[in-house]
């Protein structure tokens, strides 16, 4: 009852579900990473009936102990927010929200959106899991000129485990150029498995599975995300998970194809390859 290891002497990754015999909760992996006070570094490993999931890396390890327990407040879940834009010259996109990990609505402690093309701003903040946040997106100038969009407090509840994903439009900007298209992929996956949607275009990494656009978990076994695409525009994308240990397994066959349309929305519903 005082902690538990596993070794993979192999060279795949293996997962299953493990006898532990710690008490129910939630335990940082003390190889991947430690418990600080704001939750676990690493990878976090769920116990319950005194049994965990486990996904162990190939040619590696997983280790918990009765001393790695996470609080229920220290869980957290990493929460991806992705906004279209039109910035002025010299304006930054920034989130701020409720939680502190969002500045507590403080512009200082905002964070900071990275442009990732076409007018979309992304970037990760680590929220407690299933709980109520309220945030909003503002522009600010290196002189700290802030300009908040309009409109009331925008809302999401994170889920119990997993990673979460929000798409908006910030409001206040005319952006009718973009095409607001949703992604609803029916994959099955092991513990620690996260699925994204990679393609040609910039606003889903342009093939690049460093900057693929990551997709919520709250459905499971569909996993979705909305993505500002152009309009009229041919489109290739494929589905990947990326693993524990930083791996990436691609869905088989060719890339998927589609044209967004002129006006309106878009909806792709697939099934993992």
């Amino acid at each position: 009852d005082r902690g538990w290891i596993g070794i993979n002497d192999s060279s795949s990754a293996a997962t299953a579900e493990f006898a532990t015999g710690l008490a129910d909760g939630h335990y940082c992996d003390v190889i991947s990473g430690a418990l600080t006070g704001s939750g676990c570094t690493g990878t976090t490993v769920a116990v319950a009936g005194g049994r965990a999931t486990v996904t162990i890396p190939a040619g590696g390890a997983v280790a918990i102990h009765a001393n790695a327990k996470a609080t229920t407040g220290t869980v957290k879940v990493a929460t991806t927010f992705t906004v279209t834009a039109t910035p002025a010259g010299g304006q930054d996109l920034y989130v701020v929200g409720s939680d502190p990990a969002l500045g507590s609505w403080a512009p200082a402690g905002a964070v900071r959106l990275t442009a990732k093309g076409d007018n979309v701003f992304s970037g990760i903040a680590e929220l407690p899991r299933s709980t109520a946040v309220e945030y909003k997106y503002l522009k600010k100038t290196s002189a700290g000129t802030v300009t908040w969009e309009s409109g009331a407090n925008r809302t999401l509840t994170t889920p119990a485990a997993g990673t979460h994903a929000v798409t908006d439009v910030f409001r206040g900007d005319t952006v009718s150029s973009q095409i607001a298209t949703s992604f609803n992929a029916t994959v099955s996956t092991s513990y620690g498995q996260n699925v994204y949607v990679v393609g040609n275009v910039a606003a889903l990494g342009g093939w690049s599975p460093a900057a693929a656009v990551p997709l919520s978990s709250a459905d499971y076994p569909i996993w979705r995300a909305t993505v500002n695409l152009p309009p009229g525009t041919s489109v290739e994308y494929k589905y990947l998970k990326k693993n524990p240990d930083g791996s990436v397994t691609w869905e088989s066959g060719g890339n998927r194809t589609f044209t967004t349309p002129s006006t309106g929305t878009h909806t792709r519903n697939d099934t993992w390859k």
